[in-house]
């Protein structure tokens, strides 16, 4: 939130893409090592963020086909512009909230004094040759004026995933995860990638300033609580709340059959987005003082008038039972 953003990144096509695909790697990383609570940020000018309880992780995605990766790239002062490493440092102020690490996350080798690191993990900046350390120190300190530069907070990480086509790999990952995390196949595959990779890009690339911290979280992040929130929406199961919405769709009258399947669609559409979660969550408040004997219908007769005079003439009155009648199967479902 202490640095300008950076609104020429949108132009920058081929970094844009990496950083997305990466950072979507880097969220799937955290489902994988069973890590419920975390966000990851996605911003042109600091790349990846990845905010945890206990610390920030904060990432610059580079790639390159030719030319080496290491010391002297990572230092060399630009013609305009200050070093890639000095960039890195611009966030070390957020060790004054928590613990944070720096990493450059690479595709190439690193070169540095006594051989390359050319094998996939990470290599800590503090346990460099000393003339290596005093070149990255100086170069901090030459574009950071006043900072003594921590390097046991700084690494490079040299990564195996193709970041030239990232693509390929992040969506078998994503598919390998979910299996794990939900315990099934999604039953639309492609949707499901499509999904995440447009939640990401309409995150990335919002680049107003932030208010607060809530608000980045909020509109340039994804948590983990959203992600699992979207693997639900594609679960190949029997009972979903979407197949049981379905199912009563399909016991409803001919006429009002199509208009309601609209309404399910929609609201499928728009389940990532803020204003659907609010509005779930004051379904969920109606439905606890309903009398929870009703059936399904009375359900959507009864409680979805009352969800539009909370929320609005915003969502009709078909949306209206369908976010109540997801709120009542989903609470069923959870037991």
């Amino acid at each position: 939130m202490g640095t300008a953003p950076d609104l020429s990144g949108s132009i920058s096509k081929n970094r844009f893409r990496n950083e997305l695909f990466w950072g979507i790697d880097r969220l799937l990383t955290c489902l994988d090592s069973g890590i419920d609570s975390f966000a990851v940020v996605f911003d042109y000018r600091c790349d990846i963020e990845l905010h945890l309880d206990d610390r920030y992780e904060f990432y610059q995605v580079k790639t390159g086909g030719k030319g080496k990766f290491g010391v002297t790239w990572a230092t060399r002062l630009p013609k305009r512009g200050i070093s890639i490493i000095a960039r890195l440092y611009e966030l070390d102020d957020a060790s004054q909230d928590c613990p944070i690490k720096l990493v450059i996350v690479g595709n190439r080798p690193f070169v540095k004094k006594g051989g390359s690191f050319d094998s996939p993990g990470e290599v800590l900046f503090a346990t460099l040759e000393p003339e290596d350390k005093q070149k990255i120190e100086q170069a901090v300190t030459r574009d950071n004026k006043g900072m003594t530069p921590d390097l046991n907070k700084a690494s490079y990480l040299l990564v195996a995933m193709n970041l030239d086509k990232p693509q390929e790999s992040v969506r078998g990952h994503l598919l390998s995860t979910y299996n794990d995390v939900m315990g099934c196949e999604p039953k639309k595959p492609m949707a499901l990638c499509e999904a995440l990779e447009g939640l990401a890009s309409d995150r990335a690339c919002n680049e107003k300033q932030q208010p607060d911290y809530k608000s980045v979280i909020s509109n340039k992040g994804i948590s983990g609580e959203e992600v699992r929130r979207l693997f639900s929406v594609y679960e190949d199961r029997a009972e979903t709340p979407q197949g049981l919405v379905n199912e009563w769709i399909k016991g409803q009258p001919p006429l009002m059959q199509n208009s309601l399947r609209i309404a399910l669609q929609e609201y499928t559409s728009t389940v990532m987005e803020p204003q659907a979660e609010s509005i779930l969550n004051i379904a969920n408040s109606l439905l606890k003082e309903a009398d929870p004997s009703m059936s399904p219908n009375e359900i959507a007769e009864t409680v979805g008038p009352q969800l539009i005079s909370n929320v609005g003439p915003e969502i009709s009155i078909e949306l209206a039972k369908i976010y109540v009648l997801i709120a009542t199967f989903k609470t069923a479902l959870e037991g």
